[in-house]
């Protein structure tokens, strides 16, 4: 017994325990892979959208890439804070965020009348809706300010113009409203059916009218500078538009009866005065409604390639009669 060799210390659980250790390495190398993996798929599709959807110059590419790179491994680690979407639509959200920057703060170099890709594009390429890129893009900008600051200077905010830009949308949206509410009170509307006692063919012609004003006034609103460009002056440029359409659209497709209508209370032996009954229901200034009513027959001229009408006889009799031409 005395020979014997002494007892050694119990080492139960040694094994396990550099088991569980090698285990949790194991598991944290897989996880660590796979964000990497997650990241450079990430990257790719981005990548993909740039060159193949957008088209960008290898400058605006290389810029995004540089942002999207700095950026993706915050995108990674707040992809549950983010939004209530899928991890798919909080990348694209992301990606359009990344794009909306770089177009509007990596471009200091380029020339005025090049304005690069648009928020429109930017949304389009990434199956985007306004309200959730609105919704998304100030936590974009809480999480990665200081890689913007870094990237750009700490006037990035002011140069971002996204409270502008959400203030702009809030017009247009207020006026669309204003501008079909008017144009239905005035006008035949293409609600999808047929009106009553109207062919589809007024109908559709109704349609088309109703595009052609939108569209003739959002022409006019992007002209205007930025200085200018305020609800007050937007509200009157839009009805000069629905004085051009009152006098241009057929009689056939109107709401009402000019002669008897109390839409236009401005009347003299002459007949209707339209420029100030329109100020009067709309609440403008008749020297700025034949000031924008100016502005919009140029342009006019310009898109159409048309002159005005030198003379009443030149336009539709039907259109302009009890409507005083002076």
């Amino acid at each position: 017994m005395d020979g014997a060799d002494a007892p050694q210390p119990a080492r139960s659980g040694s094994g396990v325990t550099a088991c569980s250790t090698s285990t949790a390495q194991g598991r944290m190398n897989g996880g660590a892979n796979a964000s990497n993996n997650a990241a450079a798929a990430m990257e790719e599709r981005f990548a993909d959208v740039c060159k193949r959807k957008l088209v960008l110059d290898e400058s605006t590419t290389r810029q995004a890439m540089q942002l999207f790179k700095e950026t993706k491994i915050i995108l990674l680690s707040s992809m549950s804070s983010l939004g209530s979407g899928s991890p798919e639509e909080i990348e694209r959200s992301w990606c359009a965020c990344v794009l909306y920057c770089v177009s509007k703060l990596g471009n200091a170099g380029k020339a005025k009348e090049d304005r690069g890709i648009t928020l429109r594009q930017i949304l389009r390429a990434f199956d985007l809706k306004i309200v959730d890129f609105f919704k998304e893009m100030p936590q974009f900008c809480i999480k990665v300010g200081f890689i913007l600051t870094g990237l750009y200077g700490s006037d990035w905010e002011k140069r971002l113009e996204l409270q502008e830009l959400q203030a702009n949308l809030v017009h247009l949206c207020s006026l669309g409203r204003h501008y079909r509410r008017a144009y239905q009170e005035l006008f035949l509307l293409n609600d999808g059916k047929p009106a009553n006692n109207s062919s589809e063919l007024n109908v559709q012609q109704a349609s088309e009218y109703y595009d052609f004003g939108w569209l003739l006034f959002l022409v006019l609103r992007n002209q205007a500078s930025s200085a200018v460009k305020n609800l007050l002056t937007s509200t009157t440029e839009l009805v000069s538009v629905l004085a051009v359409l009152i006098i241009h659209i057929p009689v056939r497709l109107r709401n009402f009866s000019i002669e008897d209508s109390s839409c236009f209370a401005k009347k003299s032996d002459k007949g209707v005065n339209l420029i100030a009954s329109l100020c009067e229901r709309y609440l403008t200034s008749e020297d700025e409604l034949s000031k924008a009513l100016q502005k919009t027959n140029i342009l006019i001229k310009d898109i159409l390639k048309k002159k005005p009408c030198s003379d009443v006889s030149e336009c539709q009799q039907g259109s302009l009669s009890f409507i005083d031409p002076g």
